[in-house]
């Protein structure tokens, strides 16, 4: 995906962008929390309260949306119940 072809996708709600990389995208892009959209195969770690890229960076993870948020990165990885 080239910037030039995500220009289009980068206007609107977070929800409609991620819905969006959904339909161009072979990843997983989800959101942990407001304003933040991460790429499934970057995970390295999550935690009810962070998820840890494989670059080291923390990001927060809503306390409303870790369940679903974890099970979404376990289907998309292959393991229903992922928690690394």
């Amino acid at each position: 995906l080239s910037l030039h072809d995500a220009l289009p996708i980068l206007r609107g709600r977070m929800r409609q962008l991620e819905e969006r990389l959904t339909d161009v995208s072979p990843f997983l892009f989800i959101s942990p929390c407001r304003g933040i959209l991460v790429n499934g195969n970057e995970i390295s770690e999550i935690r009810p309260d962070r998820v840890v890229l494989k670059s080291g960076r923390i990001l927060p993870v809503a306390q409303r949306k870790y369940e679903t948020f974890r099970l979404r990165v376990g289907r998309f990885v292959g393991e229903e119940d992922w928690e690394a």
